[in-house]
């Protein structure tokens, strides 16, 4: 599947040290060795441009605008990763009948090594935006889709009747009671959050197993 799970956003979001670390170290040898030895130059820049995106992206799952920002990164590095696909592409194989192929010899090989992988960190980093663009605007923007695939503002019908417990006592939702889901009171994963008309709004657990006990009027 092209877009990253929660899981795997939120592995690469507590990496973000680590991809920072890695860059500069891969800069730092770049750098140090002989003229003409050192590689990894484009590597290095995308794995600390990639460290500083995740620590942008930290509160992915709270902070409404950071879609805003990854779309951007989205529009910004998606022309940048074909056009590097094209100038491997013309590296490797003539496009003009009367094109010598190059040798490959060390630089050449040191070239196309360094390009190959930075591309690949490039085409990892569009990936991850665009997965940080549509979780974010899912889990802050004005329509919310939760885990069980209902949004806010959808209307539910309570099923049997309930007892729920709040901080003025026990009360029971009566059967054929509606309700309207929530925007997210909070960034705790699993809940979905549910308003009655004359009671606080309520959480119930974000799965499929919600609608044993509620049913869809919209």
């Amino acid at each position: 599947m092209f877009l990253l799970s929660d899981t795997q956003v939120d592995r690469w979001v507590r990496r973000w040290w680590r991809l920072l670390l890695s860059g500069c170290c891969i800069l730092v040898v770049a750098f140090s060795l002989p003229q003409g030895w050192g590689t990894g130059l484009f590597t290095g820049y995308m794995l600390i441009s990639f460290g500083v995106y995740s620590v942008r992206a930290r509160n992915w799952r709270i902070e409404s605008g950071i879609w805003m920002y990854a779309a951007l990164l989205v529009v910004l590095l998606g022309p940048c990763w074909i056009f590097f696909e094209y100038l491997n592409f013309r590296s490797l194989f003539p496009l003009e009948k009367n094109q010598i192929p190059q040798d490959l010899n060390w630089n050449r090989f040191k070239f196309l090594l360094d390009s190959f992988l930075s591309l690949a960190v490039l085409s990892f980093i569009v990936r991850f935006c665009i997965s940080v663009a549509i979780k974010n605007w899912q889990l802050t923007g004005p329509y919310q889709v939760y885990e069980c695939g209902l949004k806010a503002g959808q209307r539910l019908r309570l099923q049997n009747d309930l007892e729920c417990r709040f901080e003025e006592g026990d009360r029971v939702l009566r059967k054929g009671s509606l309700c309207q889901v929530s925007n997210r009171v909070s960034p705790d994963p699993g809940v979905i959050w549910l308003s009655f008309s004359n009671v606080s709004i309520i959480p119930w657990y974000d799965d499929l197993t919600m609608f044993e006990h509620f049913e869809r009027v919209d």
